[in-house]
């Protein structure tokens, strides 16, 4: 009798992603998507992590610059929940990013907003182009001695930049030609409630 190579981990979560396509009215390309988040998860079998994983680390700057590969091999295993489970207790400065609280909330019409945007991500991923180039996420510090004074802004002879702030609009009907900084408010714990029920900037975005 041949036995199935699906691991345990998948076997458990396939009747739980059926459930998810009723509440989410996302079965016509869950199908597809199971099959893409397995295909994934196999990728790790290849995937050398210390190459697609730099860091920077020093007193000013810390810097942590990933392939773009990696984030979609990291990303079903977030979803099936393969990581150890990490508590405010045993990693104060760091949740746990398994998606084991996420399927708690699927009542919630937010929720499942959530999970429709995420398996379309998974479908996004799929193409090719989607997977060249690195991501960077960095935080730089700027000490006081660095600061400008009243008596430095006054006494300054460089032209400011042209500068517009808007509160309303959507990033994507925005000119391309035109530079952008979207500013998002964040908790000390970076993603603080994502994968929960929380509704937050960090969420949406």
């Amino acid at each position: 009798m041949k036995t199935s190579k699906t691991p345990i981990f998948l076997l458990a979560y396939q009747s739980t992603l059926m459930r998810i396509s009723v509440l989410v009215n996302v079965s016509s390309y869950l199908p597809r998507q199971y099959r893409v988040l397995w295909k994934e998860q196999r990728h790790s079998e290849v995937l050398n992590l210390p190459r697609g994983c730099t860091s920077v680390f020093s007193s000013k700057v810390i810097a942590l610059s990933t392939r773009t590969d990696l984030h979609r091999l990291l990303l079903p295993m977030l979803f099936f929940s393969t990581y150890p489970k990490r508590t405010i207790k045993t990693h104060p400065t760091l949740g746990d990013f398994n998606f084991t609280n996420f399927f708690k909330h699927l009542h919630l019409n937010s929720q499942k907003a959530k999970l429709s945007s995420i398996l379309q991500y998974f479908e996004f991923l799929e193409n090719d182009s989607a997977l060249e180039g690195r991501m960077v996420v960095s935080r730089q510090v700027m000490t006081s001695k660095q600061w400008l004074t009243i008596e430095d802004w006054l006494e300054s002879s460089v032209p400011l930049c042209p500068l517009s702030i808007r509160h309303t609009g959507r990033m994507e009907r925005i000119d391309t030609d035109t530079k952008v900084l979207h500013v998002c408010f964040a908790s000390s714990r970076f993603g603080d409630g994502a994968l929960e029920d929380v509704i937050n900037q960090e969420s949406v975005h």
